[in-house]
């Protein structure tokens, strides 16, 4: 084939080479700029309040009353922000929200402690109160003063061993718990599957410390649990009580009717906690939170 024919067909076939990586490339762009697009508008609450709070711009009025009510100045330095968090809370316009903490926050600066996520007011504080048969958490009693010296409702909860003895572990609870008027009820965390007794066991206990806590402080205590553990493990024999679930995928957006409570992050931010903090979404108003609280 003589050279000139050579170099006509190399020039077409490098022509073709960059017209199909020149459509790639577009259709490319084309996807990318969908996918944000799709993204910012389904998160366009949350993309909003970051660049009202980042930028001062596209701060509508709801924006900067959340803002000055959590005692914060538009146009501030965000150190922290989590855009789900504030998507799922605008979703949820009408609920109230709160924290769980535990000796894992360390010593939390509650004098500091307005709103969550500078974006919604707190209104109430569970705190992790024991753990087994013999733990009690290192800052339980300095947060239990602390929470309602600052007129948040609170609540303490129980971490459950489920191979420990269910006697002990609810008199451990009992003897570091003093529940008074306004307090949520006692608070049932488990979350790990047994390793040494079977789940008809497991079933068992846990109904043995639910009874003892209830004859104890005269009011039906809350299960809290992972939303595939209690799917799994609860919901069948103890869907009388109130249910507290744990799930974080960051596609769920909107709390189950059935929950008492949801617990959609353990990634918040707080003023006054150092690191990030569990947020939780009660299903109802402070006046339905009320209702719930020991008489």
């Amino acid at each position: 084939m003589p050279k000139k024919q050579i170099k006509v067909r190399n020039k077409r076939k490098v022509k073709k080479e960059i017209s199909t990586l020149s459509a790639f490339l577009y259709v490319s762009a084309f996807f990318f700029l969908l996918l944000v697009t799709i993204f910012s508008f389904h998160y366009r609450h949350g993309v909003q309040a970051y660049l009202c709070i980042k930028f001062n711009v596209f701060c509508n009025e709801q924006a900067i009353q959340n803002v000055l009510n959590c005692k914060t100045s538009v146009g501030r330095e965000v150190t922290r922000f989590n855009i789900r968090n504030i998507e799922v809370m605008d979703r949820h316009e009408f609920n109230i929200f709160g924290i769980d903490v535990s000796q894992y926050q360390g010593n939390v600066n509650w004098s500091e402690i307005v709103c969550i996520e500078d974006n919604k007011a707190l209104r109430f504080v569970i705190a992790r109160a024991t753990a087994g048969v013999d733990k009690t958490d290192n800052i339980f009693a300095y947060n239990w003063k602390e929470i309602r010296a600052n007129k948040f409702i609170r609540g303490a909860y129980h971490y459950y061993r489920p191979d420990e003895d269910p006697v002990l572990q609810a008199q451990n609870f009992i003897d570091n718990v003093t529940l008074k008027s306004g307090d949520l009820p006692p608070i049932l965390d488990i979350e790990v599957e047994p390793k040494v007794i079977s789940k008809d066991e497991l079933l068992t206990n846990l109904k043995i410390w639910l009874d003892m806590i209830e004859k104890h402080y005269k009011i039906k205590p809350i299960v809290y649990s992972g939303q595939k553990y209690y799917e799994k493990n609860l919901i069948h024999n103890f869907s009388d009580y109130l249910v507290w679930v744990a799930n974080y995928n960051f596609f769920v957006e909107k709390m189950n009717p059935n929950w008492m409570m949801w617990q959609f992050t353990e990634k918040g931010y707080v003023n006054g906690i150092k690191g990030h903090v569990d947020l939780n979404v009660f299903n109802g108003t402070y006046d339905d939170l009320v209702k719930i609280t020991l008489k």
